[in-house]
């Protein structure tokens, strides 16, 4: 069982740069990680750094929502299950350190917040983007189950479609 573990770890390399166009000019714009910290640029400009406190780890630039545009996607690690906003029904935000799923959209001239999840109830290991969604290879926080899952966009949020426990 280790070996297999060992395998799919040693077969998983995060994507630490994409391309795509965000701004509908036909060329090109890169986004990429440095230090733990998102970077975008367009046309050679930067027009985005993700904030010192979220520990990017991979991204990825896709048409998630099926609307004709590209989002960039970061998958990261962050304290706090939500954000700033939070469910009229929560009083007070736990301090729990997790992976996110962030989405962002290019408008006038920066990337804009489109969608952030709460903390997610497995661990992203790899995320392959597809139109529509992505294929996320993951694994429970603190076991080593791990599992294959489907999440295509759906209204404004993520449904999952499959998921396969690997072990």
């Amino acid at each position: 069982m280790n070996e297999v573990i060992s395998l799919i770890l040693s077969l998983i390399s995060l994507s630490t740069s994409a391309s795509c166009d965000l701004d509908s000019d036909g060329k090109g714009d890169f986004s990429h990680i440095e230090d733990h910290k998102a970077i975008v640029e367009i046309n050679g400009q930067k027009i985005f750094e993700s904030p010192p406190e979220l520990k990017v780890v991979e991204i990825f630039c896709e048409d998630i929502d099926l609307d004709g545009q590209n989002e960039i996607a970061l998958s990261l690690w962050k304290h706090g299950r939500f954000g700033n906003s939070l469910p009229f029904w929560i009083k007070e935000n736990e301090d729990t350190y997790k992976m996110h799923l962030f989405l962002y959209k290019y408008k006038n001239g920066t990337l804009k917040p489109y969608w952030h999840s709460s903390d997610l109830a497995r661990q992203n290991l790899k995320l392959i983007p597809i139109k529509g969604g992505f294929i996320a290879i993951e694994r429970l926080y603190d076991s080593l189950t791990f599992s294959i899952s489907f999440p295509v966009w759906k209204n404004f949020g993520f449904e999952i479609l499959k998921q396969y426990n690997l072990f």
